[in-house]
């Protein structure tokens, strides 16, 4: 037994819980959704069901058909995450007209198979991505190509 992790409360829980049932309710929205969860309201998992992604998709497998690991690709992967080159375009006002711009920069996707682009998401969040944005975002500060 320990006692319970919530601000000022002394109550008693079992070692592999964090919260009594009261303090639970309160601490409830710091738990991690689900990606089914995330997908139903997060406006850059949405993108992920429409049909321009889709055509994206396809294209983007087309031309980087194979993973680092010489993998059959079966994942268009963000190689910077879809959500910071998305806040990067629009912070850059680049494509001030397609508020979806960044995530649709082909020079930002990568093929891989679902082992490489898991291994690849799970340490994204420590990676410092400035150079590879400086270098992407580069391109496109000039012209408007490189978008579907």
């Amino acid at each position: 037994m320990r006692l319970c992790s919530g601000a000022g409360c002394g109550r008693a829980v079992p070692d592999n819980v964090r919260h009594c049932h009261e303090c639970a309710a309160e601490h409830e929205h710091e738990q991690k959704k689900t990606r089914v969860e995330r997908g139903a309201t997060d406006p850059i998992m949405l993108q992920y069901g429409t049909a321009r992604w889709q055509k994206f998709r396809r294209v983007a497998l087309a031309r980087f058909p194979f993973c680092e690991c010489k993998a059959v690709a079966v994942v268009a992967d963000h190689n910077i995450p879809a959500r910071l080159i998305v806040e990067a375009v629009r912070a850059a006002r680049l494509f001030p007209f397609d508020e979806w711009a960044g995530f649709y920069v082909l020079d930002n996707i990568r093929g891989r198979c679902h082992s490489c682009h898991n291994a690849k998401t799970r340490t994204e969040d420590s990676m410092d991505w400035t150079d590879e944005l400086a270098r992407i975002l580069s391109k496109y500060r000039t012209k408007s190509c490189g978008l579907i």
